[in-house]
Order: structure tokens, then sequence, then C-alpha cells
């Protein structure tokens, strides 16, 4: 397990903020944008904004995922403890991944105008990210299937089904 996940969060969360709401990650039907600005060194995966989605995408082999199985983000203090029911769960092929409850700390977001994290930025808004984080060390070649839910505790819940190749 990788130590520096809120580092990770903050990453993650720039990253989700760097396409627009038409070509986001987050909002994505499908698939189609999951590998939309990719990192080298990490392969971010997306929740949604609430409900189920099902993807299909590729990842590169020997390059680590992380992702959230539940997240929230503010412009204003956001730790966990904020979050005191919030869950997330993550599987891959069938088994259970290590989830950490974690939060970003203050970070800088600068994003695609009209991304679904600041909107309008031209700036960067400071901004935290809390939430139920999964990493996953590089996964075999071949086909998986990566099984994302989590919530806030008070009926809002997030389920994502991704069938992922390594290639």
């Amino acid at each position: 397990m990788i130590s520096d996940i809120p580092g990770l969060a903050a990453r993650w969360l720039r990253w989700a903020a760097s396409s627009d709401e038409t070509s986001s990650p987050i909002v994505d039907a499908t698939g189609a944008f999951a590998g939309s600005k990719q990192p080298p060194d990490v392969w971010f995966v997306a929740g949604n904004s609430g409900g189920v989605s099902s993807r299909r995408f590729d990842v590169p082999v020997g390059r680590p995922l992380f992702m959230p199985a539940f997240c929230m983000w503010s412009r204003s203090m956001l730790t966990n403890a904020d979050l005191p029911r919030s869950f997330g769960f993550v599987k891959l092929d069938g088994e259970e991944v290590p989830v950490s409850a974690n939060s970003s700390g203050p970070v800088r977001v600068r994003g695609a105008l009209g991304n679904p994290v600041n909107g309008v930025s031209l700036f960067g808004t400071k901004m935290q990210v809390a939430g139920h984080w999964a990493y996953v060390e590089p996964i075999a070649p071949g086909p998986h299937l990566l099984e994302i839910h989590g919530g806030d505790g008070h009926g809002w819940t997030t389920s994502v089904r991704a069938e992922i190749t390594a290639v």
C-alpha cells in the first residue's frame, strides 16, 4: 500500500477538474473518456456523480490504479471527520481491495472551463477532497472487473462497474 494517499487524492482532484463536463471521466457513461489526461505514473479511475455507471476501458500494463470509492470535495475545510457515516468498497476480480479514509488538505485546483469539480476557475480555487481511496498495484495483462461502491451514509450512493483490460 502506498503511503501518500493524501497527495494522490489531491492529484486525482486536479485530474478530475482537467476536463469539461462534455468530456469528463466522472460523467462518462461508457468509459470513452477514462484515458483522458492521465499522468504517466498512475492511472486515475473516476467515480460518478451518484447512481450507477458501467464502463469499459483499457489501462496500460505496469501502471498502478488509484480511485475514490467515495469522495466529496469542498472549497471549505473538509476532512473525513466531517463524513463520519461515509463508506467505500472496491473489488478487483471479486477480491476486496484495501480502502483508506483520507483527505488531501488544501490544494489549488485549476480546471477546464465547466469542469464538474469547480466549474469556472481562471486562477484556481483552493479546495479539499476527503473520502475512501483505493490504490491498486499494477494489474496483470488481460481483462479484469473493477467494482467501486460508496456513499455518504445518508442515502447518497455511487457505484461504478468497470470492465478493464490491461494492455
